[in-house]
């Protein structure tokens, strides 16, 4: 069993390869890279709407999805149209809360609801946060990501990109709010790419996790495998860092509690205290 020192020194060094990927990705001075956290090796860069076990859960077979006349697409559009307005319609006064549906949608994706997009963090702490959240994580990693290549390759420039921007139909017509886009009979002829957004923060889970996000476009394969080594690439945690890293989220005040405002993240923070599991 690995000492806590041992497991200190094996954590610095872990975190010395982030900073040298980091170094080595070709980020200017004002380009801060973006962050996710993975518990498990087999996690790939895919929204919770896409994945594999949201097609299951509804009975719609994975291998046709990705044919955009396919009726297997069709209902996933489906589903994401009726998981979005219904949840904005059970808001209820909560709603008054976002000023944007754009907004709305972060929060269903912070919140464990199926979309298409999938948060990042620019703080790297955060990152080794979600690594390390699981009981037991098998070969945690993080990975890094160019947010503003990956928008040079996928969008227009080499920036980020404000979500109102994204609802480009045709060339022409500009639908500004995401319940424009899903109301729209072409919403599937979005972009192709994912695309880095920079969303308001509009609830305090996103201030605290430093939140950004991507959102993938009509191509729903996993980024990863859309892009290269110069736009995102992972960096494994070997096992004997894991004990060091616990620690250092300890010693930085990075708690369930800082990271989920409120009593939801009090309440997970004693059931890790205690050891208690759901």
């Amino acid at each position: 069993m690995t000492s806590l020192r041992d497991s200190r020194i094996a954590f610095a060094d872990y975190m010395h390869r982030v900073c040298t990927e980091v170094a080595a990705m070709d980020f200017a001075d004002y380009e801060p890279p973006w962050f996710r956290g993975h518990s498990q090796p087999t996690h790939t860069l895919t929204p919770t709407l896409m994945r594999k076990s949201t097609m299951e859960a509804v009975g719609i077979d994975v291998k046709q999805v990705h044919d955009k006349a396919s009726t297997a697409r069709h209902r996933m559009l489906r589903l994401e149209s009726d998981l979005f307005f219904d949840f904005q319609i059970r808001m209820g006064r909560e709603r008054a809360d976002y000023a944007s549906c754009w907004d709305v949608l972060f929060a269903m994706r912070h919140y464990g609801i199926p979309t298409r997009i999938m948060d990042w963090t620019q703080t790297l702490g955060v990152a080794i946060y979600f690594a390390l959240s699981a009981p037991d994580p098998v070969d945690p990693g993080i990975w890094i990501l160019h947010p503003y290549l990956l928008n040079k390759k996928h969008w227009i420039s080499r920036d980020t990109v404000l979500p109102k921007y994204l609802g480009f139909v045709d060339g022409k017509t500009v639908l500004n709010d995401y319940d424009d886009i899903l109301g729209h009979w072409k919403h599937d002829s979005m972009f192709e790419g994912p695309v880095a957004v920079c969303p308001s923060r509009a609830n305090a889970r996103m201030q605290a996790q430093s939140g950004t996000f991507t959102i993938h476009g009509t191509n729903w394969r996993p980024l990863e495998q859309q892009v290269d080594g110069s736009i995102v690439r992972m960096v494994p945690m070997p096992p004997e860092a894991v004990l060091g890293g616990r620690q250092f989220l300890r010693e930085a005040g990075l708690t369930d509690r800082v990271l989920f405002p409120g009593i939801e993240g009090l309440a997970q923070e004693m059931r890790r205290t205690f050891e208690l599991r759901r």
